[in-house]
């Protein structure tokens, strides 16, 4: 991008996502320019669901890469302005899935009007997600119909809907839906958003974010209940019990919340990677959780949202009543209000016997650091834990133990951590010794991180989030970038980046091995840097991607799940996939793509080495790119 005399910035586009950049004019009028559409930061998040967005124009939809120009170029955008794009949301998997289609805040600089005054961009521009496909006569009607439909706010519009798979589509479940989107900056706009001549021009980086998860809207040849949700969870006998999201989703509304723990001596454990979706009634608020009058309720993982139907401004998400305590470890949080993601009862009337204490978890548009929901009286309070932090990343806030930029942070933070602590990487870090982590943590790279230098061991339960992994070096030249060793149990790679190992990307050799999660993740080898060695490569080549091979005496029976991820420079590795003395585990493939793959007449590839003797039916390429399948290791 480009600042000129009259100052311009990009409007981007991308797989499912729109970057928007916009600056003001150098003068006393109001000018938004684009000189440029290229690929954006965002992407689609679909687990492991098929969803496609396209775009529509007269009768040709045309799919969403990318390349892809949503936006004109060379567009001025003052007041009046209106961009409208037609798009279509489609299922093309087999799954039901319900999604999300949301304008997100990547980045935002605050500019200086005229009259000396701060001021945001976001503040200015409006957006508006209209059901169906709509073309306008003229840009009066354009902003009529935005005007319309709701919501539409300066910071965001969105829809969520519910598709099913083609096969089982019906007029009143549909497997796509059209939504037109409607961009545009209000006539009224003054000098308070006018940019004074000399100081900062204020810009804004948005984001279209499609996202999709797996529905309980699923059937078989008997009824629709094998992916049943339960309903709202009560709690109120002391005890201690534990919510298995994983197991089942919870999506209600009981009389305080979907999940509700009340009572002394009642502490109720969420786990697990599922929905809780709190659905608002004719009488009750879409609480999702809430703890009072003694109950404690720990949450460690799910995803947690609201579904709403009123225009009531609050909607408390996660709520702690009198004497009740709320503790957050992991999770996400999308409330509908986001000001009303956590509250408290007014500390005036309890003293201090209700609270929330965050030492983890992503929150929409929401920092928990700095609340201004009740407690307060108007002024910010921090529900996040002392010796923790939030870190930023467009719209969403984390929380974690350490936000490290050196390699004496990292090993600092790794020694202080506790099970469940999250450490977030603000730089990148060339790593000069063997990294050895024994704590139960996620390490989460924020996106844009990277670990080079040297391997990392893990000897507890370890998550990689987002992060990018590369060249390790030793010795010998046949550096592994992660071992699982003993004491590693659960070992999840999710949204990471491998590159150049020595030897191998990940080698699993744990006794006491459970699971492995490689979930959109991207593997190249396109400069290895190692040694020859009795396998057959030669010094430019890696030996596998993926190797698991505890002792056969160990008896391992663990739950594999390798979806959706890219394997680049198939030809750089003898092996992309090594698993081995595990009969009897399940392994879950799927989505993945592979570049310079080994595949014979027979649709199979050798490259997949699968249980001992070989698993002759897991080297059929198809079942590692096709739909989501799991199977049984030499079972």
């Amino acid at each position: 991008m480009t600042n000129s005399k009259s100052t311009k910035r990009a409007l981007m586009s991308s797989i499912l996502a729109m970057l928007v950049c916009v600056a003001m004019l150098i003068g006393s009028t109001f000018a938004w320019f684009t000189d440029s559409v290229t690929s954006g930061k965002n992407k689609i998040v679909a687990g492991n669901l098929d969803v496609e967005l396209y775009q529509v124009k007269s009768a040709e939809e045309i799919r969403v890469t990318e390349e892809t120009n949503l936006f004109k170029e060379d567009a001025l955008w003052e007041p009046g302005y209106v961009e409208v794009v037609n798009l279509k949301v489609a299922n093309e998997g087999t799954l039901a899935l319900e999604y999300s289609f949301d304008i997100t805040i990547l980045n935002e600089t605050t500019g200086t009007n005229i009259n000396g005054e701060k001021f945001k961009l976001s503040d200015y521009i409006m957006f508006a997600v209209v059901d169906g496909l709509h073309t306008y006569a003229d840009r009066g009607e354009a902003i009529a119909a935005a005007a319309g439909a709701a919501p539409i706010s300066q910071l965001a519009a969105g829809k969520n809907g519910v598709l099913y798979p083609s096969e089982r589509a019906t007029e009143a479940n549909p497997a796509a839906e059209y939504v037109t989107l409607i961009v545009f900056m209000p006539e009224s706009v003054d000098n308070t958003a006018n940019y004074k001549v000399g100081t900062a021009v204020p810009t804004i980086d948005l984001g279209v974010t499609l996202t999709a998860t797996q529905t309980p809207y699923e059937d078989d040849s008997f009824n629709n209940l094998y992916d049943d949700t339960a309903g709202e969870i009560t709690f109120n006998e002391a005890g201690e019990y534990t919510v298995d999201l994983e197991e089942s989703p919870v999506y209600g509304n009981g009389d305080w919340g979907a999940i509700q723990a009340s009572g002394s001596g009642v502490i109720v454990n969420i786990t697990g990677n599922g929905i809780v979706k709190a659905q608002e009634s004719a009488d009750r608020y879409a609480m999702a959780v809430y703890a009072g009058s003694g109950a404690t309720v720990n949450i460690y993982g799910g995803n947690f949202s609201q579904e709403i139907t009123g225009t009531d401004p609050q909607y408390d998400m996660i709520y702690a009543g009198v004497g009740g305590h709320v503790n957050i470890y992991g999770g996400t949080f999308k409330s509908y209000t986001p000001k009303w993601t956590l509250n408290v009862y007014d500390t005036a009337y309890t003293a201090g016997n209700a609270g929330i204490t965050v030492y983890g978890g992503t929150f929409y548009r929401y920092n928990p650091a700095e609340s201004y929901t009740e407690p307060g009286n108007g002024e910010p309070v921090s529900y996040v834990a002392e010796g923790y932090t939030v870190v930023q990343d467009g719209d969403w806030y984390t929380v974690v133990k350490a936000a490290v930029g050196t390699e004496e942070e990292l090993s600092a933070a790794i020694t202080d951590a506790k099970d469940g602590d999250t450490v977030a990487l603000t730089d990148d870090i060339a790593l000069t010794e063997p990294v050895t982590i024994d704590k139960d943590i996620t390490i989460d790279g924020l996106g844009g991180s990277v670990l080079s230098g040297s391997t990392i061991t893990a000897n507890a339960d370890v998550t990689f989030k987002n992060i990018a992994l590369s060249k390790p070096t030793n010795t010998h030249k046949n550096a592994t970038l992660v071992y699982g060793r003993d004491g590693c149990e659960n070992l999840v790679f999710e949204g990471c980046t491998f590159s150049d190992p020595q030897w191998e990307v990940m080698q699993v050799t744990s006794a006491t091995f459970k699971s492995l999660t490689v979930n959109n993740c991207t593997f190249t080898a396109a400069d290895v840097n190692g040694a020859e060695s009795s396998y057959g490569n030669t010094a430019d080549q890696a030996i596998r991607y993926i190797h698991v091979q505890p002792k056969i005496e160990d008896n391992v029976k663990a739950k594999i799940t390798i979806t959706n991820n890219v394997f680049q420079n198939c030809d750089k590795v003898i092996a992309v996939a090594g698993i081995f003395y595990v009969a009897g585990s399940e392994i879950t493939i799927g989505g993945n793509v592979f570049e310079d793959l080994a595949i014979d007449a027979d649709g199979k590839s050798n490259q997949f080495g699968i249980g001992w003797p070989n698993d002759e039916g897991l080297k059929a390429v198809e079942y590692w790119t096709g739909a989501e399948r799991t199977f049984s290791i030499n079972g």
